[in-house]
């Protein structure tokens, strides 16, 4: 029951097709471990990256897979412990891994002794990860690792109708349909409003106009984070799976959306947006939103994915449904294990002192 570990790009590229017949048998598998998706992150991720891949024999084809991400972390120059990330961390907003159904008993418990015996880490992080398989993964793992649970995350889902007005009718309330389609007709009054999609020729000007109205709330994005967002984003538009809506009117950008199209799944992930602060009192925010649900539906999808946060307005406005994201962690026993992670609560003290003391 071999598991090879892939660790180059080329070893990738070599399964890469075997792998993209995994991921479509795999209902419970996500768009952030899709093979097109992986072989982006694998270009710029900062982590020492692998993908675990699972055959039932030595000749036989794939039937799961894992990718997984390495990562030292250091207090001034000096490493204090390993981490093992599940999943394409840090850029997927879900972890995930992908096994045919009918393999998943004899797959995933393989790849959780591979974890174990053919990785040096301290600390394995599971962060976002809504498969319910993760007991099995984790089910052959030596019994003197000791394991922690922190609270689950919220992640909401909105099960699309069959058209705009049946799904308005069923999944919102008659209170949140006005008030939405109100800021939709407030929007589209004003001049010069338009709605325009991002094309390979005109990416890099949606993407300026999404980061300048991001700014308006959260502040510049940090140079690293532009630069995998933008790596991210345009090879996901290069293979028509990724959405970049921005609202104009009055002559400059007021609203912008970004979200992943996942056609195997018939799914539209919502990943970020922003709005000018001069337009607030139209509801810009909920109004793009609104224009992508109502893009997906059209689209025939089956699903818009809000991702993670229990935010009301994605459960409460829109009418998601929330799903539980697990988040977890196992632990080595080792020396340096339990000195880094003494250490590293103990940095985290002085810093939320530093921070409480009055300048």
């Amino acid at each position: 029951m071999p598991v090879d570990v892939l660790t180059s790009l080329e070893a990738f590229d070599a399964t890469r097709a075997a792998l993209d017949e995994v991921y479509a048998a795999d209902c419970e598998a996500n768009l952030f471990c899709a093979p097109w998706w992986l072989r982006a992150w694998l270009e710029i991720t900062p982590l020492e990256w692998a993908v675990l891949v699972y055959r039932p024999e030595t000749a036989a084809a794939p039937v799961a897979y894992l990718p997984i991400g390495l990562r030292s972390v250091a207090a001034r120059g000096v490493a204090l412990r390993r981490e093992l990330l599940l999943g394409a961390k840090p850029y997927g907003a879900l972890s995930s891994f992908a096994c045919r159904p009918e393999h998943s008993e004899q797959a995933l418990p393989v790849l959780g002794r591979a974890l174990h015996a053919d990785f040096e880490w301290d600390v394995l992080r599971i962060d976002e990860l809504l498969d319910p398989r993760l007991p099995l993964l984790l089910r052959d793992l030596p019994g003197d690792l000791q394991h922690e649970r922190d609270e689950p995350l919220v992640c909401p889902v909105l099960d699309l109708g069959a058209d705009w007005d049946s799904h308005l009718a069923t999944a919102m309330s008659k209170k949140g349909r006005f008030n939405l389609r109100r800021s939709l007709r407030q929007l589209a009054e004003l001049p010069g409003y338009r709605v325009s999609a991002a094309t390979p020729e005109t990416f890099e000007s949606h993407l300026a106009d999404l980061l300048t109205l991001w700014a308006h709330r959260w502040g510049p994005m940090p140079p690293n984070e532009v630069a995998y967002t933008r790596h991210m984003y345009g090879a996901s538009l290069r293979r028509e799976a990724f959405w970049l809506r921005v609202v104009h009117a009055e002559e400059r950008p007021i609203a912008a959306l970004a979200a992943f199209d996942d056609d195997v799944r018939g799914s539209v992930l919502y990943y970020t947006s922003g709005f000018h602060p001069d337009y607030a009192r139209l509801s810009p925010g909920s109004a793009i939103v609104g224009l992508a649900i109502r893009d997906a539906i059209a689209a025939g999808r089956r699903s818009f994915d809000f991702l993670v946060g229990g935010h009301d307005y994605k459960l409460s406005f829109f009418g998601a449904r929330a799903r539980s994201a697990a988040r977890a962690r196992v632990l080595r026993r080792s020396l340096r294990g339990t000195v880094g992670a003494a250490l590293l609560r103990a940095r985290d003290l002085v810093r939320r002192v530093r921070g409480a003391s009055p300048s």
